[in-house]
Formats: structure tokens, C-alpha cells, sequence
């Protein structure tokens, strides 16, 4: 798993008038059904559940920043676990100045965080802010990233055996081979089942 290496773009214009809550749809395609802290994905964490079980996130929290509550750029897409405990965090004036906070919401997280051997490491005193905050090296998050890293490797290593032994194999055996790659092809990069058809901007151009 890698984090962004760029900054988000965002290119859903939620109409004026609607509340947060009916910005989820944007919000899902927006984030790509991905957490914006964690980077997992609805299907790792709910495969079952409405969303896969995630939450919009308001980035300044409510609590201090009403202005803000129903302002589209403040909203994110999180799994529930990382809203849970990010909840109403927010940096003092003195973290500010010794340079902790949070990334911005759009930031490139990769210039913040990388992943090595399923632990989240800061490369910033943001990421560490982040790091911390939503306790993205909690055992459940940990678990999330090798169950992801495992299937990731047995996609390789059943492609590669695919790819040397095809002349030799029956069709039985061929198709069963393609059958779980797909399988395991839909779990790591396939959309939920609930995935959205259309969202509040859809007639909206997708530019700012």
C-alpha cells in the first residue's frame, strides 16, 4: 500500500444548498472508497456492510468550525475506526508552532507517510500529528494492511505460475486458476456492491 503522491484534485461540485450528508455519493467517488487516513478500502473493511460501514469526516471538526459543516472541501471519506479517533482532534497554537497538525485534507499523504512492513511511518511532524492522532499503527489497522499485502502477493505468485505452466495445463485447471485471479483482483481493485451510480454533481461540469 502507498499513499497519494499527489494532491487531490477534487472534481465533484456538490449543488449550494445541500447539507453533508447528501454529499456522501460525491464523497465516495471522490476518495475512490477509500479512507482518507488509512487508505483502506470499503471492501477491506465491511465487504458486506451499506458503504462497507464508512462515515463522511469533517476534517476541522464540527465542534470548532461550524462555518464549515456543510463546506464540501472540509469533507472526507473515512472507515469508521480512524473517525472514531480522529473525533474532535485538533492542534493547540503551541503544536501549530513547533510544527505539528495535520496535513491538509487534500495534501499528498505520501509526502507525509509511508508504509513499511504494514506500519505507518511519519516522514513529517504532520504525518507524526497524524500518525498518532488516529492511531494509524493500532493492531486492527495493522491487520488490515497484511490481509491486503497477502492477497496482493498471492495475485503475483498465481499470475507467474499461470503465465509458465498454461501450455501444460487443461482448461479445467486454467479456468480454475483465472477464477480466484479475478476473485482476487475484485477484492483488492473492484468496486463495493453498493457502489455509486450517480451522484448530486453528475450533470455538474467536473472542473473548478
Amino acid at each position: 500500500m502507498r499513499y497519494q503522491s499527489k494532491p487531490r484534485v477534487r472534481v465533484h461540485v456538490p449543488p449550494r444548498y445541500v447539507t453533508y450528508r447528501s454529499c456522501q455519493r460525491c464523497l465516495r467517488l471522490e476518495f475512490e472508497y477509500r479512507c482518507v487516513y488509512c487508505q483502506a478500502r470499503e471492501p477491506d473493511v465491511g465487504p458486506g456492510a451499506r458503504c462497507g460501514g464508512f462515515e463522511i469526516e469533517h476534517f476541522r471538526p464540527q465542534s470548532r468550525f461550524r462555518k464549515l459543516v456543510n463546506r464540501y472541501g472540509n469533507l472526507a471519506w473515512s472507515c469508521a475506526e480512524c473517525n472514531a479517533a480522529k473525533g474532535d482532534a485538533w492542534p493547540s497554537d503551541e503544536e501549530r508552532e513547533l510544527g505539528y497538525g495535520f496535513p491538509e485534507v487534500d495534501a499528498a499523504l505520501g509526502d507525509h507517510l509511508e508504509v513499511l512492513d504494514d506500519l505507518v511511518k511519519p516522514r513529517t511532524r504532520p504525518g507524526e500529528y497524524l500518525v498518532d492522532t488516529v492511531n494509524l499503527n493500532s493492531r486492527l489497522h495493522q491487520r488490515r494492511r497484511e490481509r491486503r499485502r497477502t492477497a496482493e502477493r498471492r495475485l503475483t505468485t498465481l499470475g507467474n505460475i499461470l503465465t509458465a505452466r498454461r501450455k501444460n495445463m487443461t482448461a479445467a485447471e486454467c479456468s480454475a486458476f483465472e477464477a480466484e485471479l479475478n476473485a482476487i483482483r475484485h477484492q483488492l481493485f473492484g468496486d463495493p456492491w453498493d457502489a455509486v451510480e450517480r451522484c448530486p454533481c453528475a450533470a455538474t461540469p467536473k472542473a473548478r
